[in-house]
């Protein structure tokens, strides 16, 4: 995606220090302009300031961003924040994903579709 000139940020509930251990894990971190946490917030999802900063901090406005996510109340949180919801189907849990506007297997269709 950042191949494409896409602006990457991460928004997650989790807490930072798991975040930012992940992302060095995997060598992810230098591809995300911006990393929140649940840390930074005093409410977490479905409260949508986490994207609304992070959309802040990327210089882009909800119509022009797409948020990828896979839990309820994240996708309640972008799909309130104003920008397009794309969501990662769980076969699992048995979550309500319907207010995403489109669902996808995996990150890998979703990578084919941008």
């Amino acid at each position: 995606m950042k191949a494409k000139g896409y602006k990457l940020g991460l928004a997650s509930s989790t807490i930072k220090l798991e975040i930012l251990r992940a992302m060095k894990m995997t060598e992810l971190l230098p591809y995300f302009e911006v990393v929140l946490s649940g840390d930074d917030f005093e409410e977490s999802k479905p409260n949508p300031e986490i994207y609304e900063v992070a959309m802040a901090r990327l210089g882009v406005v909800p119509e022009e961003t797409l948020v990828i996510e896979d839990s309820e109340k994240g996708i309640a949180a972008g799909v309130d924040s104003g920008a397009t919801v794309w969501g990662i189907k769980d076969n699992v849990f048995g979550l309500d994903q319907s207010r995403a506007d489109e669902l996808f297997d995996n990150l890998t269709e979703i990578a084919d579709r941008l």
